[in-house]
């Protein structure tokens, strides 16, 4: 049996995504194969960030631990930010209590920067392997977002480049005994610039039982057109809201659904609603769970992924897995998933009057979509959360093997 830590930056219920989707999913998998997998974790976004937190989550142990950001200056609204999205932050206690515990046998690191540091020295101070993986497009995220996450600190004074080289945040990926990517162009991307870094392809998974089951079926007058994920600038809502403008067909509504991520970019996209005069025409849902995001799924004619970036897209095989016809921006993990034309259709990314001429074709099509739909039905089949954490224990005993004999 192999006891493995999960170290994820953030993992809380109320503000999900899809590296808390994958940390879970895989957990929960590693215990029905019979091996051991407990979260290792900060307090980021809970109501109690300055305490230790200790709980249950979906039958997957979980500890939390008080964190900080080493900026001067920073206000209480950036730091929600930060936890939301992409913050560097530090934890004695999450270092301390790593060193303490005596009886595990691996980290599985799911973040970089000063959290991962973290978990790297700790893990060379007990002789023991690690590994990564990838969850954030490291190497597709576009300028304007990483401008974005830069002006979250700007007017700071920082502190944290000494807690960084305490803990060496930048050998991260160097000493890994293993480097998860997502997709071949990942992996193929980062040997390039790294040749001798050990990675593996390991894409992610989508329970499909739970969201192939058949939901009672309930007639539609109109083409309902979904968005899921959460309302954040790289989800792209707003080209969604720009295609339905240019249809100017009360015959089409569409489904935004996932949780704020970014206030004002949430603000946004409700008055681009009321701008563009689609109050009638767009419903909008701040997070779905379990039975009511699968019925939502269900309820769809066609799922739409308009993101400026993304590493891989679970929301894909969500959506084939409900027998929902994929359409998607040509960016990132969701190029290499999709097969254009064949078990889903891909668009230029960020080109709204490309989409709505789209989006109107295939409304008129619905043998079109049914095919798409199969299709990707029946590539969805290898994507199981088992097959997943199979591979990933496969990866465990190689990298324990190989320390065991150093």
């Amino acid at each position: 049996m192999i006891n493995a830590l999960q170290i994820p930056r953030r993992f809380t219920p109320d503000c999900w995504g899809g590296t808390e989707t994958v940390v879970l999913e895989s957990s929960k998998a590693l215990k029905a194969l019979g091996h051991r997998s407990t979260v290792y974790t900060t307090t980021a976004l809970t109501n109690e960030p300055r305490k230790y937190q200790r709980e249950t989550v979906g039958g997957v142990g979980v500890h939390r631990f008080p964190y900080f950001y080493p900026y001067l200056g920073l206000s209480d609204s950036r730091r929600r930010s930060l936890d939301e999205n992409g913050g560097n932050l530090f934890s004695w206690d999450l270092w301390k209590a790593l060193r303490k515990r005596e009886d595990f046998q691996l980290l599985h690191l799911h973040t970089g920067k000063r959290m991962g540091g973290i978990a790297r020295s700790v893990a060379l101070q007990k002789g023991l392997p690690y590994i990564v993986s990838l969850h954030g497009g490291l190497f597709c995220r576009p300028e304007v977002e990483k401008t974005r996450q830069q002006s979250k600190t700007a007017g700071t004074l920082e502190y944290g480049k000494a807690l960084g080289w305490l803990v060496g945040s930048r050998k991260v990926l160097r000493d890994a005994a293993a480097v998860l990517c997502l997709t071949k162009g990942e992996k193929e991307a980062l040997q390039r610039l790294n040749p001798s870094l050990p990675c593996r392809v390991v894409p992610n998974g989508v329970d499909l039982e739970r969201f192939s089951r058949v939901s009672e079926s309930v007639p539609r007058e109109k083409f309902t057109i979904g968005v899921f994920g959460r309302i954040d600038p790289q989800k792209n809502q707003i080209l969604a809201l720009e295609a339905l403008a240019r249809l100017d067909d009360p015959a089409f509504h569409l489904k935004l659904v996932g949780p704020v991520t970014d206030v004002e970019y949430g603000a946004r996209v409700r008055r681009t609603i009321g701008e563009l005069g689609l109050s009638r025409q767009v419903t909008l849902v701040e997070g779905l769970k379990g039975t009511e995001l699968v019925a939502a799924y269900h309820s769809l004619d066609l799922l739409l992924i308009p993101s400026l970036h993304e590493p891989f897209g679970i929301v894909t095989l969500e959506g084939w897995a409900s027998q929902v016809p994929v359409v998607a921006s040509r960016v990132g993990g969701l190029a290499e998933l999709i097969t254009h034309q064949e078990d889903g259709v891909l668009f230029p990314s960020g080109d709204a009057e490309h989409l709505a001429a789209l989006l109107s074709q295939l409304s008129l099509q619905p043998d079109r979509l049914r095919e798409l739909t199969q299709a990707g039905f029946r590539k969805v089949q290898d994507y199981s959360w088992n097959a997943h954490s199979q591979r990933l224990v496969e990866i465990y005993e190689e990298v324990i093997r190989e320390y065991r004999v150093r």
